[in-house]
């Protein structure tokens, strides 16, 4: 949690802080099977699925509404680095395969 204060339009300095929360869960999945074809004594199929769950809550206090009725954020980013008062929800899933052949030798 990070603390900030923040200077409301009447210069009164209005504390606040932000916070996000984030999930990573993956396993290994291992399947195979024995073919005797020519050279070619077994084969394994690996599966590495993944999830990710990532939140961060609206603070209002970060935020403000322009002259055209948006709601816009009180502070500019930059080179990737900023602050956001807007509710962020993302769910990413992922999904890598391996296929492994097992020679005779």
């Amino acid at each position: 949690m990070s603390g900030l204060k923040i200077l409301s339009p009447k210069g009164a300095i209005v504390p606040t802080g932000t916070w996000s929360a984030s999930l990573t869960t993956s396993t290994t999945i291992y399947g195979g099977f024995r073919p005797h074809l020519g050279p070619l004594v077994g084969l394994r199929h690996v599966v590495f699925p993944s999830v990710s769950l990532q939140y961060s809550p609206e603070f209002p206090n970060l935020t403000f509404v322009d002259g055209n009725g948006i709601r816009q954020n009180r502070f500019q980013g930059f080179s990737g680095i900023g602050i956001s008062g807007f509710k962020n929800a993302r769910m990413a899933f992922s999904l890598d395969q391996r296929l492994q052949a097992k020679l005779k030798g």
